[in-house]
């Protein structure tokens, strides 16, 4: 189960709802300026890539987590931000998750927040929030 398909089609999906710019591990490469964007990384918390899965195929499932940076030039532009990377992964509907999530060969079966974080201001004007996020994957 390779990781890199999991980190590309959630960066993806994140740029295609929020419609703004999202990084991998590093600020993205084409920013508008004054525009808040986030910034995905591989958390490396405990039980990261951890499999998941049944007694007779151990390897079927694992658990991903992530840290989503949502950085903004106000507190506001940063809560937003978070906010709106929240809303593409977590909203549900009667019929299941809002915003589709497919890895190429792999199966999202669940998604949950691990922590959200608070508004911080790291610079003269530049304000971030780290929230955390772990999905479960199958083959």
């Amino acid at each position: 189960m390779k990781r890199h398909n999991v980190d590309s089609a959630l960066r993806d999906m994140l740029a295609s709802v929020t419609t703004k710019n999202i990084g991998m591990s590093q600020v993205p490469a084409a920013l508008t300026v004054g525009e808040p964007y986030a910034i995905l990384y591989q958390s490396p918390s405990p039980g990261v890539g951890e499999y998941d899965g049944s007694w007779a195929d151990p390897e079927d499932c694992r658990r991903f987590d992530f840290l989503v940076k949502s950085v903004g030039r106000s507190h506001r532009q940063a809560a937003w931000m978070s906010t709106a990377v929240n809303e593409a992964i977590m909203v549900r509907s009667h019929n299941g998750w809002v915003n589709a999530l497919s890895p190429s060969g792999l199966n999202v079966i669940d998604r949950s927040t691990v922590s959200m974080g608070a508004i911080v201001r790291t610079g003269e004007d530049l304000f971030e929030v780290n929230d955390i996020y772990r999905l479960k994957v199958t083959k």
